[in-house]
């Protein structure tokens, strides 16, 4: 049984860093209008982050932190290194099982777990890693993004949000939910390819909180197949990490070959 519901869970780890991490300043006052445009809820999210210089700096660092999932008492101790947007690594130890790692380097995307073994990330499923973790693509700038669409008023924890649905120049349809109080992204979900075919994932931030002294989502839950994984961060070390911990492990060098 638990084997049967990890397996979905292995794309959520392969996404950790799509999130945007790093909120310094307060937002911006909510825009004047009560149908907001799009770019204009997603630069307030960008002024809630600290604005373009900090997210320059959030570049580089390790975040370490616990995966569960609570259905089948998993809880695993989790850490995710990243540099640039092409450097990215991480690793969470499954208690009597093994460890389920995957990474970004350069233009290879892979990932390695007890079930499936080492693989070579390809296709639709490649470039949206590729995708997620560039800083264009947070910043749901044109080079990424084909149009953007208000969808109306959401609410998540209670809270409410405006809905924005994004095409993407892959062909990717998401949609973001930006906080009306305090215009921090509240809520994401779209389809994530995966060996399964397209499994359709929610991710909604459950916290803020501080870590090294930047605001950041400490807490997200992520629901997948009518399973809820859970996220939590509890520290955060901003220096770069060595290049060593990006190494491919032996098995995808030898998929290479």
């Amino acid at each position: 049984m638990k084997t049967r519901l990890l397996r979905p869970a292995l794309m959520t780890l392969a996404l950790l860093a799509a999130l945007p991490l790093l909120a310094q300043t307060p937002a911006a006052a909510p825009p004047a209008s009560s149908k907001p445009e799009p770019r204009a809820l997603v630069d307030r999210h960008i002024k809630a982050l600290g604005g373009e210089e900090a997210i320059g700096k959030s570049q580089d660092g390790t975040l370490t932190g616990s995966f569960a999932m609570p259905a089948v008492g998993i809880n695993a101790p989790m850490t995710v290194w990243f540099k640039g947007h092409e450097k990215i690594a991480s690793k969470v130890e499954l208690p009597g099982v093994g460890a389920i790692q995957s990474g970004i380097l350069g233009e290879t995307v892979w990932m390695m777990d007890p079930f499936q073994g080492p693989r070579l990330l390809e296709g639709n499923e490649r470039a949206q890693q590729l995708e997620s973790y560039h800083p264009d693509a947070i910043r749901r700038l044109p080079s990424f993004v084909n149009a953007m669409t208000l969808a109306g008023e959401a609410e998540f924890d209670g809270k409410r949000c405006h809905k924005v649905d994004i095409q993407w120049k892959s062909g990717r349809q998401s949609w973001d939910c930006y906080a009306i109080d305090d215009g921090l992204l509240l809520a994401s979900g779209g389809k994530t390819n995966s060996p399964m075919g397209d499994i359709e994932v929610t991710t909604v931030i459950k916290q803020y909180g501080e870590l090294a002294g930047l605001k950041m989502p400490v807490h997200s839950e992520m629901q997948m197949m009518g399973q809820k994984q859970v996220l939590k961060f509890t520290a955060f070390d901003p220096a770069p990490p060595s290049d060593e911990v990006f190494a491919l492990p032996p098995a995808i060098q030898g998929l290479l070959k």
